[in-house]
């Protein structure tokens, strides 16, 4: 099993990334669904976004929604999507947003969510996309191109989204947070590295690792010296009484995160508990991404965690010391 990005994939291998995901994707649409124990595998709202799966006709699904009196969800559209070619999947997009800005009071759900937005749409339009850093939102191989449509080649705060939507022709504009961008794209590095549900013969395509390295600059003097993702106290019993705040539980989880990729990176088995072993699945790029790390000027928090890791070894990610 080799890292791979979309530039260096066969159409073969393009072809079995989207068979895994339309199998995956017809399992889920197949399964029974139940909320509150009410089997509603059958009710008319789940049978039409089965049918909007199977067909890739939104337009026809958003009347099939209207109908029933239900307003369409964004993340429906975006994630159940039977096409499996960016421009058909972008043209979905185009013909579900000139719908929703026909009228944004109705169609946009929850704007409360969005207060911090520049507009709620921008908000609604943008909740689907901030996760691309953590893995797939549609078929895994459009999943990487949008990441490289959005986020390009290198980090910038604010990009505009590469469509025109609806009569005025609006432009999201997509934020891109660096942290969470980081950290999400660490994870998804840290799975394809040591994570012992990958087969050998699995494909396993991440955004390309140089879009990471261009992050290290922008996070590597706030986060790394002012979070507690670096911090060397390990409060667990808080977080396991949920006397944490939403921020210090983001940012304890955040710090799981970091011990278990960089502890996994210097070769201890740090995730003992959940895992029988370290697994290696590319020694190369582990050297690459480890080499590129020690050329990095970090702040002197990095350093300690680096030493506390070496410390405590396979326990370093539920130990605990003073700052």
């Amino acid at each position: 099993m080799k890292y791979k990005d979309e530039t260096q994939m066969t159409d073969a291998e393009f072809d079995a990334l989207r068979s895994e995901w339309i199998r995956k994707q017809i399992d889920s649409i197949s399964s029974v669904h139940q909320i509150d124990g009410i089997d509603v595998s059958e009710s008319p709202q789940f049978l039409a976004i089965r049918r909007f799966y199977d067909s890739g006709d939104v337009s026809n699904y958003i009347g099939e929604l209207d109908d029933l009196g239900i307003v369409p969800s964004w993340s429906t559209v975006a994630s159940y999507t039977f096409n499996r070619d960016l421009d058909s999947y972008l043209n979905n997009i185009s013909i579900f947003w000139d719908w929703v800005l026909q009228n944004t009071t109705e169609r946009v759900l929850n704007p409360h969510l969005y207060k911090g937005a520049s507009s709620p749409e921008n908000g609604y339009f943008w909740s689907v996309f901030h996760t691309l850093p953590s893995g797939p939102v549609v078929d895994t191989s459009i999943t990487l191109k949008l990441f490289r449509m959005i986020y390009g080649s290198e980090f910038v705060a604010v990009n505009d989204f590469p469509l025109s939507l609806g009569v005025n022709e609006w432009v999201p504009q997509i934020y891109i947070d660096p942290v969470d961008t980081f950290v999400g794209i660490m994870m998804q590095i840290e799975r394809y590295l040591f994570d012992q549900d990958i087969d050998d013969g699995d494909i396993v395509v991440l955004p390309d690792l140089n879009y990471w390295y261009s992050l290290i600059p922008v996070i590597k003097k706030d986060y790394v010296t002012n979070s507690g993702a670096f911090s060397l106290k390990h409060d667990l019993d808080r977080y396991l009484e949920g006397k944490m705040t939403g921020n210090e539980k983001k940012a304890f989880e955040q710090q799981d995160a970091v011990r278990r990729f960089l502890g996994s990176l210097l070769g201890y088995h740090v995730n003992y508990e959940y895992t029988d072993k370290l697994e290696h699945h590319d020694i190369d790029v582990e050297h690459q991404i480890l080499s590129h790390l020690e050329s990095v000027d970090w702040p002197p928090n990095y350093y300690r965690l680096i030493d506390f890791i070496h410390r405590h070894k396979e326990e370093a990610m539920n130990a605990s010391e003073t700052d």
